[in-house]
Formats: structure tokens, C-alpha cells, sequence
């Protein structure tokens, strides 16, 4: 999920073998994932209201390359995005959590003053909650 590359390159990098045809086979069916792929109603109400209040939203997502575009296709309202292929790290580090406070103007850390602030809503506490800036 750190690698900004398609099936077919990480196969190569991790020095898998793949026939032609199970390669068009697994091409086949991430590509059937992907555009399966919807946004919650209450995701897209949420995003709205915070729009509503000039409250910046993003994605900050440990994600496999294939997926960023779907994500961005599916969110175009959102005002960052910080993908782990495109940054080279994963969730928790530190970096991916800057790049995102970045994007959006916000400095990290931040909990008081006149600074922006930025909450982070996610599913692993380990990554989401326990991650450092």
C-alpha cells in the first residue's frame, strides 16, 4: 500500500509469476471491486454539512494504488487527498498525517489558538488514534 503501482508491477517487484491469462483474471475482478465501490449516504450527508460550515474535508487512507482514482472520482468534493501509494508511507506515520494537515492549511498538533484545527475520524484505533504527528 505503499507503492504507487498496479498488480502486475508489484507482482514483478515481489517476484511473483502470473500467467497472462490469471493476470487479465485478477485485473478483471479488481476492476469489477472497484467500480462496485459507493460512498454511504451518511458519508455524503456529513461531508455536505461540514461544507455547509466552510469546514475542509479530506481522505487521509492506507491505500493500494488501483483505489485512489475510484476515491477521487467518488469524493470530488473533498479538498485533500493523502494516499499511502502516493506518499510512500502507511498510516500510522507521521508523514501521511502532515501531507494531509498540509493540503488542507492546518498546522498539526494544533488544539487551541487562532491556528486551524483538524479532527480525524476513522476505523483503527491504532492508526487513527494512535499515531503520532
Amino acid at each position: 500500500m505503499n507503492v504507487d503501482a498496479g498488480i502486475l508491477e508489484i507482482a514483478d517487484l515481489l517476484g511473483i509469476q502470473v500467467t497472462p491469462s490469471r493476470m487479465a483474471e485478477i485485473e478483471s475482478d479488481l476492476q469489477r471491486e472497484i467500480e462496485s465501490i459507493e460512498v454511504f449516504q451518511d458519508a455524503r450527508d456529513a461531508i455536505a454539512l461540514l461544507h455547509e460550515h466552510n469546514i475542509a474535508t479530506a481522505v487521509c487512507s492506507n491505500l493500494a494504488a488501483p483505489y485512489g482514482p475510484a476515491v477521487k472520482r467518488l469524493l470530488p468534493e473533498l479538498n485533500a487527498y493523502a494516499f499511502s501509494y502516493e506518499l510512500g508511507v502507511i498510516r500510522p506515520d507521521p508523514t501521511i498525517y502532515r501531507a494531509v494537515c498540509h493540503d488542507l492549511g492546518v498546522v498539526p498538533g494544533h488544539l487551541f489558538g487562532g491556528a486551524p484545527q483538524a479532527a480525524m475520524i476513522g476505523d483503527s484505533p491504532r492508526c487513527d488514534r494512535d499515531g503520532r504527528l
